[in-house]
Protein backbone atom coordinates (compact mmCIF):
# COMPACT_ATOMS: atom_id res chain seq x y z
CA UNK A 1 0.00 0.00 0.00
CA UNK A 2 3.07 2.30 0.91
CA UNK A 3 3.61 2.57 -3.37
CA UNK A 4 0.09 3.83 -3.65
CA UNK A 5 0.67 7.06 -1.25
CA UNK A 6 4.00 7.86 -3.08
CA UNK A 7 1.22 8.16 -6.46
CA UNK A 8 -0.95 10.24 -4.75
CA UNK A 9 1.97 12.61 -3.78
CA UNK A 10 3.65 12.53 -6.98
CA UNK A 11 0.22 13.10 -8.45
CA UNK A 12 -0.34 16.22 -5.88
CA UNK A 13 2.81 17.90 -6.82
CA UNK A 14 2.20 18.85 -9.97
CA UNK A 15 -0.94 21.03 -8.58
CA UNK A 16 1.26 23.07 -6.67
CA UNK A 17 3.43 24.65 -9.43
CA UNK A 18 0.14 25.30 -11.64
CA UNK A 19 -0.84 28.08 -8.99
CA UNK A 20 -4.12 25.68 -8.22
CA UNK A 21 -5.94 26.95 -5.01
CA UNK A 22 -9.08 26.23 -3.54
CA UNK A 23 -11.76 28.48 -4.60
CA UNK A 24 -14.36 28.64 -1.79
CA UNK A 25 -11.31 28.67 0.52
CA UNK A 26 -10.99 31.23 3.82
CA UNK A 27 -7.78 33.69 3.30
CA UNK A 28 -8.10 34.07 7.25
CA UNK A 29 -4.45 35.56 7.13
CA UNK A 30 -5.57 38.38 4.70
CA UNK A 31 -8.12 40.09 6.47
CA UNK A 32 -8.88 42.35 3.70
CA UNK A 33 -9.57 39.40 1.60
CA UNK A 34 -11.55 36.89 3.44
CA UNK A 35 -12.35 34.45 0.66
CA UNK A 36 -15.30 33.48 -1.50
CA UNK A 37 -17.58 32.90 1.09
CA UNK A 38 -17.41 35.99 2.88
CA UNK A 39 -18.15 37.93 -0.73
CA UNK A 40 -21.19 35.65 -1.13
CA UNK A 41 -22.49 36.42 2.35
CA UNK A 42 -22.06 40.19 1.78
CA UNK A 43 -24.50 39.81 -1.25
CA UNK A 44 -27.82 41.19 -0.91
CA UNK A 45 -30.37 40.07 -3.55
CA UNK A 46 -33.33 42.27 -4.59
CA UNK A 47 -36.68 41.93 -4.93
CA UNK A 48 -37.98 39.64 -8.65
CA UNK A 49 -41.15 39.70 -9.65
CA UNK A 50 -43.91 36.63 -9.75
CA UNK A 51 -43.53 33.73 -8.29
CA UNK A 52 -40.85 32.54 -10.53
CA UNK A 53 -38.93 35.07 -9.03
CA UNK A 54 -39.26 34.42 -5.47
CA UNK A 55 -38.16 31.20 -5.99
CA UNK A 56 -34.98 32.17 -7.94
CA UNK A 57 -34.34 34.38 -4.65
CA UNK A 58 -34.64 31.73 -2.58
CA UNK A 59 -32.65 29.39 -4.17
CA UNK A 60 -29.61 32.13 -4.70
CA UNK A 61 -29.72 32.80 -0.99
CA UNK A 62 -29.74 29.02 -0.55
CA UNK A 63 -26.74 28.92 -2.83
CA UNK A 64 -24.79 32.15 -1.83
CA UNK A 65 -25.45 31.77 1.77
CA UNK A 66 -27.03 28.36 3.11
CA UNK A 67 -26.25 28.65 6.47
CA UNK A 68 -28.09 32.01 7.03
CA UNK A 69 -25.06 34.00 8.08
CA UNK A 70 -25.62 37.62 9.03
CA UNK A 71 -23.41 40.09 7.46
CA UNK A 72 -22.60 43.76 6.51
CA UNK A 73 -24.06 43.92 2.44
CA UNK A 74 -21.25 45.41 0.77
CA UNK A 75 -23.25 44.52 -2.64
CA UNK A 76 -26.65 44.21 -4.37
CA UNK A 77 -27.49 41.90 -6.87
CA UNK A 78 -30.62 42.77 -9.02
CA UNK A 79 -32.18 39.95 -11.78
CA UNK A 80 -34.86 40.44 -14.18
CA UNK A 81 -36.17 37.22 -14.76
CA UNK A 82 -37.77 36.30 -18.72
CA UNK A 83 -39.90 33.20 -18.93
CA UNK A 84 -40.63 32.03 -22.19
CA UNK A 85 -42.62 28.65 -23.08
CA UNK A 86 -41.91 27.36 -26.68
CA UNK A 87 -43.71 23.95 -28.20
CA UNK A 88 -41.37 21.62 -29.03
CA UNK A 89 -43.48 18.79 -30.25
CA UNK A 90 -45.89 19.31 -32.60
CA UNK A 91 -48.48 16.56 -33.94
CA UNK A 92 -49.94 16.49 -37.50
CA UNK A 93 -53.13 17.34 -35.91
CA UNK A 94 -51.53 20.74 -34.37
CA UNK A 95 -51.56 19.28 -30.78
CA UNK A 96 -48.68 19.98 -28.53
CA UNK A 97 -47.46 17.39 -26.78
CA UNK A 98 -44.06 18.76 -25.51
CA UNK A 99 -42.95 22.51 -24.07
CA UNK A 100 -40.07 23.60 -23.37
CA UNK A 101 -39.72 26.57 -20.51
CA UNK A 102 -37.15 28.49 -20.89
CA UNK A 103 -35.99 31.54 -18.09
CA UNK A 104 -33.46 33.81 -19.12
CA UNK A 105 -31.59 36.80 -16.57
CA UNK A 106 -30.38 39.78 -16.34
CA UNK A 107 -27.87 40.16 -13.53
CA UNK A 108 -26.77 43.30 -12.50
CA UNK A 109 -24.14 43.32 -9.34
CA UNK A 110 -23.42 46.44 -8.15
CA UNK A 111 -21.69 48.18 -4.80
CA UNK A 112 -24.36 49.31 -2.30
CA UNK A 113 -21.98 52.36 -1.23
CA UNK A 114 -21.44 54.08 -4.72
CA UNK A 115 -23.95 52.00 -6.42
CA UNK A 116 -21.52 51.35 -9.22
CA UNK A 117 -22.21 48.16 -11.54
CA UNK A 118 -19.20 45.86 -11.56
CA UNK A 119 -20.23 42.63 -12.70
CA UNK A 120 -23.26 42.48 -15.76
CA UNK A 121 -24.12 39.18 -17.16
CA UNK A 122 -27.05 36.89 -17.84
CA UNK A 123 -27.66 33.35 -17.41
CA UNK A 124 -30.29 31.07 -18.97
CA UNK A 125 -31.58 27.81 -18.06
CA UNK A 126 -34.61 25.91 -19.88
CA UNK A 127 -36.32 22.62 -19.18
CA UNK A 128 -39.29 20.52 -20.90
CA UNK A 129 -42.24 18.53 -19.91
CA UNK A 130 -44.96 16.76 -21.46
CA UNK A 131 -48.34 18.12 -22.42
CA UNK A 132 -50.32 15.53 -21.18
CA UNK A 133 -54.60 14.78 -21.31
CA UNK A 134 -54.95 16.49 -17.92
CA UNK A 135 -55.14 20.34 -17.50
CA UNK A 136 -53.90 19.80 -13.61
CA UNK A 137 -51.04 17.03 -14.88
CA UNK A 138 -49.70 19.82 -17.28
CA UNK A 139 -50.19 22.51 -14.44
CA UNK A 140 -48.27 20.21 -11.85
CA UNK A 141 -45.55 19.47 -14.87
CA UNK A 142 -44.77 22.92 -15.69
CA UNK A 143 -44.95 23.74 -12.43
CA UNK A 144 -42.24 21.10 -11.33
CA UNK A 145 -40.01 21.68 -14.70
CA UNK A 146 -40.01 25.71 -13.76
CA UNK A 147 -38.80 24.95 -10.67
CA UNK A 148 -36.20 22.78 -11.46
CA UNK A 149 -34.81 24.84 -14.04
CA UNK A 150 -34.79 27.94 -11.53
CA UNK A 151 -32.38 26.20 -8.99
CA UNK A 152 -30.23 25.22 -11.86
CA UNK A 153 -30.25 28.86 -12.64
CA UNK A 154 -29.23 29.83 -9.10
CA UNK A 155 -26.06 27.28 -9.72
CA UNK A 156 -25.30 28.91 -12.91
CA UNK A 157 -25.52 32.53 -11.29
CA UNK A 158 -23.16 31.47 -8.73
CA UNK A 159 -20.84 29.71 -10.86
CA UNK A 160 -20.51 33.02 -12.47
CA UNK A 161 -20.20 35.15 -9.55
CA UNK A 162 -17.31 33.01 -8.65
CA UNK A 163 -15.91 33.63 -12.11
CA UNK A 164 -16.26 37.12 -11.34
CA UNK A 165 -14.52 37.40 -8.31
CA UNK A 166 -11.30 35.12 -9.03
CA UNK A 167 -10.98 37.25 -11.83
CA UNK A 168 -11.43 40.49 -9.51
CA UNK A 169 -9.34 38.89 -7.13
CA UNK A 170 -6.32 38.81 -9.52
CA UNK A 171 -6.24 42.27 -10.99
CA UNK A 172 -6.01 43.33 -6.90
Amino acid sequence: MWWFRIFIIVLALPLTSCGFHPVYSQKSEDTANPGMTAFFHEITIADIPNKSGQDLKNSLYDVLNPSSVPSDTKYRLEVKLKRDIIPLIIEKDRSITRYSLVYTATLNLSETASGKVIYSGTSRASGSYDALNSDYAVYMAEGDTGYRVIKDMADDIKNKLTSFYIKRDKKE
